[in-house]
């Protein structure tokens, strides 16, 4: 099992695109044109079918386990994404649900 420890990092920009990047040249553009930190494919088509139904609010949780281009001598790392992504998103629900905000009804 692995034992490196898990991070939370705030102030990084995200991207999302019909593309999945394998190639370091790319993933260094994207970061030095449009300073995202990450691409992932599957934020698109969630947002783009909530969209196509009428939800105007969205919020996505990621987790990312993989670097484009980069070494794969980490693929047991692969999990920690998703666990952090739930993690996160547990506590984010937990926040909104002892708060006084409302959630609209869809």
């Amino acid at each position: 099992m692995p034992t490196q420890s898990t991070s939370y990092c705030q102030g990084l920009s995200s991207s999302t695109a019909d593309i999945y990047v394998q190639n370091a040249a790319i993933r260094e553009f994207i970061y030095t044109h449009f300073k995202a930190s990450t691409v992932d494919e599957e934020t698109a088509a969630v947002t783009l079918v909530a969209l196509s139904n009428g939800v105007e609010n969205i919020i996505v949780f990621r987790g990312i386990s993989n670097t484009a281009g980069g070494s794969t001598a980490y693929k047991s790392y692969s999990y920690l994404g998703s666990v952090n992504a739930v993690n996160v998103a547990v506590e984010f629900i937990g926040a909104v649900g002892t708060s006084k905000a409302s959630i609209a009804a869809y």
